[in-house]
């Protein structure tokens, strides 16, 4: 299964809270994606593992978009 970090309530502020203070490099994009649910990063990172999954036979279920949940990936023969 693949999932994503789910933000809800305060827990969202708390964790925006404490990526700002140990990883303000990356508060920039938590706040596009947490904030602004920008879902670009979501969508490029589905497109990878697509394309991984194209490679090798791992199936797998994204749950990133919990509404419309997807699989994908290639069983063993």
């Amino acid at each position: 299964c693949i999932e994503n970090l789910n933000l809800r309530g305060s827990a969202k502020h708390e964790m925006l809270c404490y990526i700002s203070e140990k990883y303000p490099q990356y508060l920039v994009s938590y706040k596009a994606i947490y904030l602004n649910k920008d879902t670009a990063y979501w969508k490029q990172l589905e497109t990878e593992i697509d394309s991984l999954s194209a490679q090798y036979p791992i199936p797998f279920i994204n749950y990133f978009y919990h509404a419309q949940i997807k699989k994908g990936g290639k069983k063993n023969d």
